[in-house]
């Protein structure tokens, strides 16, 4: 299937559905700042690692869909008329304050996304990193192994100096859990 940017996809939308899918992502690129969102099946979708948030505009709602059981109760406890279903939460185009409800969902998965990442880069690391060629980089970063995966790509990484070996600590590119590779 091939990916359709987010432009392309809000051209295609009228009247409602296309104010509340253009103001989300000017309310969310702030909160979500380092997610890209995607277009699939009618849904824009923030993803980083297992976590998504995606919005699928219907005729006189909004479909809010996410991988934390627990923020749809969290949505009902801010909007009860809020209703939830096997698709998603269902929020009206007439309540003003759901786009509210979204901006505090998304700060609420963006916290978790960062209480996952691994510490930080640290400044030795970073320099031994840069000196090694941006073609042998890549090699470092395309052959990870993940317990789920095997061989994979490490993205959103950190790199560490430890006693002179560096260490990537960062994420699956397919299923978004933690890998890391040591560099001798």
């Amino acid at each position: 299937m091939s990916e359709i940017k987010l432009d392309e996809y809000l051209q295609k939308l009228e009247g409602t559905q296309k104010i509340w899918m253009l103001k989300i992502p000017m309310m969310l690129d702030p909160i979500l700042y380092n997610i890209k969102p995607t277009v699939e099946k009618d849904a824009v979708i923030y993803q980083k690692g297992k976590y998504f948030l995606a919005f699928t505009p219907m005729k006189t709602q909004i479909i809010v869909q996410t991988s934390e059981a627990d923020l749809y109760e969290l949505m009902e406890a801010l909007q009860p008329a809020i209703k939830l279903t096997e698709k998603g939460a269902k929020l009206s185009y007439k309540e003003e304050y759901n786009l509210d409800v979204i901006a505090k969902i998304a700060k609420e998965l963006m916290f978790r996304i960062e209480a996952e990442k691994p510490d930080e880069t640290d400044i030795v690391g970073m320099m031994k990193w840069n000196k090694i060629p941006a073609e042998i980089r890549q090699l470092y970063t395309q052959s990870v192994y993940c317990s789920k995966c095997k061989n994979t790509e490490i993205v959103d990484f950190i790199v560490q100096n430890n006693n002179g070996d560096l260490i990537l600590k960062g994420f699956c590119k397919t299923c978004g859990g933690k890998v890391a590779r040591v560099i001798d």
